[in-house]
């Protein structure tokens, strides 16, 4: 068994933030270059549009499971995963995911070696 948890830093996604500033760039006084973006340009593209950003994520995920529970993936053969999505006090989503892999080491049955 493997836990991970996911979460979300959209405003490091740099094609993703190029493609809010394509989409809102005429509704917020923006640079009309990236390049002369601030932090705090990003954070006003990103609270217009937390809905986009939140399908951005969901669509990241979706194409992160579909790729992790192909034969001989990174983490070997996945027999199931379980996910479950929890949301931060400030709404920022987060997922917490299982995933039960084939042949797996085992704490206690293997040895230190072996696990590592």
């Amino acid at each position: 068994m493997f836990f991970m948890i996911f979460t979300y830093v959209e405003r490091l996604w740099d094609p993703f933030i190029k493609t809010l500033h394509t989409l809102h760039v005429s509704k917020l006084n923006l640079p009309n270059k990236i390049k002369d973006f601030q932090s705090i340009h990003i954070k006003k593209l990103i609270q217009i549009d937390f809905i986009t950003c939140v399908r951005y994520y969901n669509h990241k995920t979706s194409c992160f499971c579909k790729l992790i529970t192909k034969d001989n993936s990174f983490f070997g053969n996945i027999l199931d995963f379980f996910l479950v999505t929890k949301f931060q006090n400030r709404g920022s989503k987060h997922d917490h995911e299982l995933l039960w892999i084939k042949h797996a080491t085992m704490y206690g049955v293997h040895t230190n070696e072996e696990i590592e």
